[in-house]
């Protein structure tokens, strides 16, 4: 390994969800290959008493928000150059827009000449040619896709140049997400009983989109096997996603029998393992992406709609089941062959956790990370023998 790099791992979001939750872990990963890590967050957000939490060492001082005023802008411009400077950073790594900006922005400001890095946590938009020549020539160096369908959709981009992206699989953490992790106590937490055949659904903002399909399933599954029971584990990145969800579920039928709606805790594997089967939803984001690595790792069968995302990740009928998307009898139906025959959900789960150990181990991503890390600095002159820039 090179000498230890300073690395600074900016998040703007306010909430904890799994795509921040996704960002700490790859954090610490590269923190335990030896590297020194900083975290940037927002003043007050949840995911900095996270990272502390993880031991990370993590700053507060920037406004980080999407939409604010020019002048907050070059404050956290010139106060993100300041800390490359202090602190002597090597590599920026940014996962969403507001603080790619920002960090491209300071990169230009600072002293140093950091690699600037943005992840990629939903599909590309197109964009003017002059946005991607400013962003990616003169801003940030490289933009990581954390699976096929994000590349695929920047590959498809017109004047987008391809050599300013990369594929790099999330990782999820084996030792946390794994198959003898205990869901009796979250189970009896719901007043849920343990021979219950439970779903879980994983929700994130996105689920507004693809709530009405859960909901139907929800419906129609419990009207053939009335003992069926679902809980849904709500992030919530905005106050109040939890209770606007549950006054959905509630106008939508499903009382506190059918669908139980509990805030997703920092120790939401146990929830996530209390489930014999977990669904996410739709979707090729990394938010999603990340949520179908977990419920593999605790060996639980995943069921989702079937996107270009997806099937990289679940094999049909062997490690879960896709279904087309908007289709709640196709839900329904799948998540009802599951919970019946619960020998067949655990090998699903039993391959699901092979491929996780396979393929997404987080000490695996962490490799990648780091040598990408160290191919992006060698191009702007640093010298790995002596961990610093040349003259």
């Amino acid at each position: 390994m090179a000498l230890p790099l300073t690395v600074l791992h900016v998040l703007s979001a306010k909430g904890l969800d799994s795509h921040v939750e996704a960002a700490l872990r790859q954090a610490v990963a590269i923190q335990r290959r030896g590297h020194r890590v900083l975290v940037q967050c927002a003043a007050g957000a949840a995911a900095a008493a996270r990272a502390e939490a993880l031991g990370l060492r993590v700053f507060t001082d920037m406004v980080l928000a999407a939409g604010y005023p020019r002048p907050n802008f070059w404050q956290d411009c010139r106060m993100m150059a300041r800390r490359v400077d202090i602190e002597a950073v090597d590599v920026v790594h940014t996962h969403f827009a507001p603080e790619a900006w920002i960090a491209g922005v300071a990169g230009l400001l600072a002293s140093r000449t950091p690699a600037i890095l943005r992840n990629m946590d939903a599909p590309a938009v197109p964009a003017p040619k002059a946005f991607y020549h400013l962003m990616h020539r003169g801003m940030i160096d490289l933009i990581v896709a954390p699976n096929g369908a994000l590349f695929r959709s920047l590959r498809a981009l017109p004047d987008f140049d391809i050599e300013f992206a990369c594929l790099i699989h999330n990782g999820v953490d084996l030792k946390r997400f794994a198959p003898s992790v205990d869901g009796r106590a979250a189970r009896k937490a719901w007043g849920i009983s343990e021979d219950a055949p439970l779903a879980v659904l994983q929700g994130s903002v996105p689920i507004a989109q693809h709530e009405g399909v859960f909901f139907e399933a929800v419906k129609q599954l419990r009207a053939k096997v009335p003992q069926v029971r679902a809980v849904c584990l709500v992030e919530e990145r905005v106050p109040g996603a939890r209770a606007a969800f549950e006054q959905r579920a509630r106008a939508a039928g499903l009382d506190e029998v059918a669908l139980r709606v509990v805030p997703r805790a920092n120790d939401y594997e146990t929830a996530l393992a209390a489930g014999d089967v977990v669904v996410v939803p739709a979707g090729d984001s990394e938010a999603a992406d990340c949520l179908m690595l977990e419920a593999m790792a605790l060996g639980r069968p995943v069921v989702t709609a079937k996107t270009p995302g997806v099937v990289e990740v679940i094999q049909d009928g062997k490690t879960g089941r896709l279904v087309p998307a908007g289709d709640a009898g196709a839900l329904a139906g799948a998540l009802g062959d599951l919970l019946k025959d619960r020998a067949a959900a655990k090998r699903m789960g039993v391959a699901g956790r092979e491929s996780a150990e396979r393929e997404y181990g987080e000490d695996q991503t962490a490799a990648r990370q780091e040598e990408l890390y160290l191919r992006i600095l060698e191009e702007h002159g640093y010298d790995p023998e002596f961990g610093d820039f040349t003259i």
